[in-house]
């Protein structure tokens, strides 16, 4: 109740110009209304009042008088229950428009103000609507919930002789169901494409590095938790004819969580990745990859040097047009021994050294952010793949064992992934069913 009445207070001098008639779409806010799309400006907000968590944002198009001057809040309210007691009733929803209109009338009264108020309801949405009239100026108010989200319409204009031009732009807020949201999500996180000319000389490419064969576009790779779970998308991953990564999509929830492009500036490779912020209750199911603790001691047989990783020095200003940038390092086999990535302000963030001994590769990855390591083994068949893989602690004691196997498309890389948990039954070591991987996999002409 105080956010609404604090907001209130910041929306009634508003005071644009409707040059162009565009629609205005908010994925956070789950609607769409006749405005331009470029904002005057944008607040967020949020507050706790015990039992709920109010999270929401002002939007305003600005001007001066006697052009027509726009804001919409939203508030979604969370609850920290759960079940029925998650919603909000029917009364608390009437109280909490009632005093955002109290505030108002309290504003007209002190202000010599005239006001109007009647009920408001039209394409399923139910609420009251204020029409406050001072001296030089109008102000028109429409306030509803639609389940837990609380919107309020507001705008000021001169005079009554464009209200019929105000409430046609009211009219034509519509709330956007879930599949549009996901997709504008989806589209608003879609970073630019980075320049693609090579400034650092890689001698493996990325598609090389994951052992994939021929001249491979897209890799499609879906996840099926457990052998009876259903099968959901995981990643998708896109190669220019180099064979090097330019994009990469990958799933939480069913949905894209993040994406991520490759490139190249000022003659370094880097990457820039954002979230689309698909929140769960626009998904409807989650999936998280099964990770067990066993019992079997087993160490590498030579494990990696301890590596402490590259001196942080002091962060330079940030460099907005990527997140990350990464440096190489390779043997005289040109096979890659050293992978470093840095944040943008030149911090070095994580480093990867690689230890190969026949079909063995072992891995300590340095996470300098958090001062913590993680060790690796994994054994390879003659195809290239792994077989085995295994995660130690810092003292080399075994966390993580399992058993993978393929199936092969006609160029030879696997499209379909079978792992197995390493058990032991009295004794006995077994190989327990975990999950399936499927990749589809797209090859340049």
């Amino acid at each position: 109740m105080k956010t609404l009445i604090k907001m209130l207070g910041v929306l009634l001098f508003l005071s644009i110009n409707l040059f162009s008639q565009n629609v205005f779409l908010s994925a956070d806010g789950g609607f769409k209304i006749d405005l331009p799309k470029n904002l005057s400006s944008s607040e967020e907000f949020s507050d706790y009042s015990g039992d709920f968590v109010s999270e929401g944002n002002t939007l305003k198009w600005e001007n001066t008088l006697p052009d027509p001057s726009y804001a919409i809040q939203y508030i979604k309210y969370n609850s920290t229950e759960i079940g029925e007691k998650s919603k909000l009733t029917a009364k608390r929803k009437d109280s909490l428009v009632d005093s955002f209109g109290a505030g108002l009338i309290d504003s007209a009264n002190k202000r010599n103000g005239m006001f109007r108020e009647t009920i408001y309801s039209a394409n399923g949405k139910s609420g009251k609507q204020w029409l406050v009239i001072f001296p030089t100026y109008h102000f028109l108010v429409r306030a509803f919930f639609v389940n837990n989200n609380f919107y309020a319409l507001l705008v000021t204009f001169p005079n009554s002789s464009i209200e019929i031009e105000v409430l046609k732009t009211f009219d034509s807020f519509q709330l956007l169901n879930r599949k549009e949201i996901i997709d504008l999500k989806i589209k608003e996180a879609e970073p630019k494409p980075l320049p693609q000319s090579p400034g650092l000389e890689k001698f493996t490419s990325d598609a090389q590095d994951q052992n994939l064969k021929g001249k491979v576009k897209t890799v499609t790779e879906d996840y099926q938790e457990t052998f009876k779970s259903q099968r959901e998308p995981y990643i998708e991953t896109q190669f220019n004819e180099q064979g090097n990564f330019t994009r990469e999509t990958t799933y939480n929830l069913g949905f894209p969580a993040t994406i991520k492009v490759w490139g190249y500036i000022d003659g370094n490779r880097v990457s820039l990745e954002k979230e689309t912020r698909i929140t769960f209750d626009e998904a409807v199911s989650q999936r998280v990859r099964p990770k067990r603790n066993f019992s079997i001691d087993e160490a590498p047989s030579e494990p990696p040097p301890v590596f402490d990783g590259p001196a942080n020095t002091k962060p330079l200003p940030r460099d907005e047009r990527y997140d990350t940038k990464f440096t190489y390092k390779y043997n005289a086999e040109n096979k890659l021994i050293e992978q470093t990535e840095y944040s943008n302000d030149g911090q070095a963030n994580s480093v990867r050294q690689f230890t190969y001994s026949g079909n063995r590769r072992e891995t300590l990855a340095t996470f300098l952010n958090t001062d913590s390591k993680n060790k690796s083994l994994e054994i390879y068949d003659k195809n290239g793949d792994v077989i085995e893989s295994s995660e130690f602690d810092d003292r080399g004691k075994l966390e993580l064992k399992v058993t993978y196997k393929y199936e092969l498309d006609l160029k030879g890389n696997w499209i379909i992934q079978r792992s197995f948990d390493n058990v032991k039954v009295k004794g006995k070591l077994i190989l327990k069913p975990l999950s399936i991987s499927y990749r589809k996999i797209i090859y340049y002409e």
